[in-house]
């Protein structure tokens, strides 16, 4: 069983760099000068400064702890524990024929966090202001296809990335129901 699990594995990540060799064959200047400024939209740096100032308009108290909550359970989760335990490589590092857009980043793949940190606030943002979450969850599925298209990423990091936005959403949503 062991090595059709492995199997399966090296046909996954053949596929995956397949689409990232796929969408590298596609990009053009303009693509990649848009896609570049999109994802510095996924970066803390500019999420933290953007939830600060939301949060010091009238909205509840509930909101505000929800979102610090949700931010710093994704910075610890997905920077402190999970890309320093699973030390999976960059598709750059991987495949030699994927050349990333711009800045290759230093620090591990799986899971996204431009893509997680994006999409778990704008999941608390349609909870308690709805079209700003609208808003904010179209630009998150933007940043995730960013990741990906500057080769920075694989579409299994950016589903992770996903994924656990979800469930730190659905955490503190719980978190909250119970305070």
């Amino acid at each position: 069983m062991y090595n059709k699990e492995r199997k399966n594995v090296i046909i996954m990540i053949q596929l995956e760099h397949r689409i990232l060799l796929w969408l590298q064959k596609h990009r053009t200047e303009a693509g990649n000068t848009f896609w570049w400024q999109i994802t510095q939209l996924g970066y803390s740096r500019v999420w933290l400064p953007l939830c600060t100032v939301l949060t010091l308009t009238p909205l509840t108290n509930g909101f505000r702890l929800q979102l610090w909550t949700a931010l710093l359970i994704q910075a610890l989760l997905i920077h402190v524990i999970l890309k320093k335990s699973l030390k999976r490589q960059r598709p750059f590092e991987a495949c030699p024929e994927i050349i990333p857009v711009g800045k290759r980043p230093k620090d591990r793949s799986f899971p996204s966090g431009h893509t997680c940190i994006s999409f778990v606030t704008a999941f608390i943002f349609l909870q308690h202001v709805p079209i700003a979450g609208m808003i904010l969850l179209i630009l998150s599925c933007m940043i995730a296809f960013s990741r990906m298209y500057l080769g920075v990423h694989y579409p299994t990091d950016v589903l992770g990335g996903f994924i656990f936005a979800v469930l730190i959403y659905f955490v503190t949503t719980g978190l909250f129901v119970i305070l």
